[in-house]
Parts: C-alpha cells; structure tokens; sequence
C-alpha cells in the first residue's frame, strides 16, 4: 500500500520499468493498493515472463526460470500485446509445481467471529427475559439485536463493495492472516485454540443466561 497520486514504479533487473496498477483503498482515498505483479500494455514478453515467475514464487515458493517461461507460455498478438498461449497445459501441472501456500488460519477467525458474535448477542437479550423488564422493552431489544445481526450481514454485502474493491477487502484479511501465521509458530493449531475457547466463553455465557430466564407473569 502506498500513499500519492502516481503509482510506484515497477523495474526489472534489466531495468525495463512500468507502473502498477493501483486501486484506492476507499474510493476517494489518497491511500492505494497496488499490484506488484502488474504487466500493463507496452509490456515485453521479457518482464511478463519475470512477473509470472515473481509471483509463483511468492505463491508457491519455486523459482522458475523467465525464459521457460516466456517460451513456452507467452507470445505477441497482432496488436503488440502480450498474451498466454492458449494451448499446452497449466503452468502449474507442466511445472509439477506444489500446492500454494496456505492463506493462513482463516476458517477459525471467521468462524470465531460470526458464532462469538451471535452468541454474544444471544446472551445480552436472554438477560433481558426477567420479569422486572417490561413485554415491550423485551420486543424492543430482540429486534434491535436483529437488526445490529443483519445489519452487519448487509453491510458486508452492500455498503463495503460501495466504499470499496471486494478484492481488497478480501486481500487486506487474508494477507493479514498470512503474515501473521508464517511468522509466528503454531499459528495455525493456536488460532483454532484460540477460536475454540472464546467460542465456548460465549457458549457458557449464552447457557448461563438462558438458564436464568423468567417466564412472563399471567
């Protein structure tokens, strides 16, 4: 991510240089996501090559040569740009390449979340089932709740690909996600420990206050 109006160059070691192709953060924003494997118009069969290989190392951690690459998978349309083949077989079966590198320990991070989340919510409106609490400060609460619940569905639906790029979004939690389990160890099994225990807090929470529900006086 970068903060300008004009997008970070991009050079080659032989020093063919292009722009990266840059999305603003939120639209309006100053701050802006690029694309470090960009190949725009204009650029040679040479630096798509290198791109490719830049990003299946990152991807899948080999290192594959540029000219394999530029030779057997690229060419040059009648209109001067740089193209895939369309025959052969995949990059990544012709190379034998493994799978890709994990995004990280994303399931239990969304799923602690959305069931922490619900359960949560669940709890503050069975603590509000006393028969202190007045039938309509009751009702008043639940569909509050219900709203907060689908309001942050649709706001991940509707309002955030308005602000936005989806795929920025998305890159911004899984990148973050990745870095964080390569770099520390354990990440993985620790992020499920970690999803499983404020998952049963919450659970036991929910429980406890649904136990303490009144019922409503004749």
């Amino acid at each position: 991510m970068v903060s300008g109006d004009e997008p970070p160059m991009i050079s080659a070691p032989w020093g063919e240089a292009h722009p990266a192709h840059c999305v603003p953060l939120v639209k309006g924003s100053p701050w802006l996501f690029y694309n470090p494997y960009s190949t725009p118009y204009g650029s040679s069969e040479k630096f798509v090559a290198w791109q490719i290989s830049r990003a299946v190392a990152e991807v899948y951690g080999e290192d594959l040569s540029v000219e394999d690459i530029r030779d057997q998978y690229l060419l040059t349309n009648s209109v001067g740009k740089v193209q895939i083949r369309t025959e052969g077989v995949p990059v990544e079966m012709d190379f034998a390449l493994p799978r890709a590198l994990s995004r990280g320990p994303i399931f239990p991070l969304y799923f602690g979340l959305v069931i922490t989340t619900f359960l949560l919510v669940m709890a503050a409106y069975f603590r509000t089932l006393r028969r202190t609490l007045k039938v309509f400060h009751q009702r008043m609460f639940f569909w509050g709740a219900m709203i907060l619940l689908m309001g942050g569905h649709m706001a991940t639906l509707i309002i955030l690909p308005r602000l936005s790029e989806y795929w920025i979004l998305q890159g911004v939690v899984f990148g973050t996600v990745q870095r964080w389990s390569q770099a520390q160890t354990g990440a993985v099994p620790l992020a499920y420990l970690a999803a499983l225990v404020v998952t049963g807090l919450s659970w036991t929470l929910a429980l406890h206050q649904f136990r303490q529900v009144e019922a409503p006086k004749n």
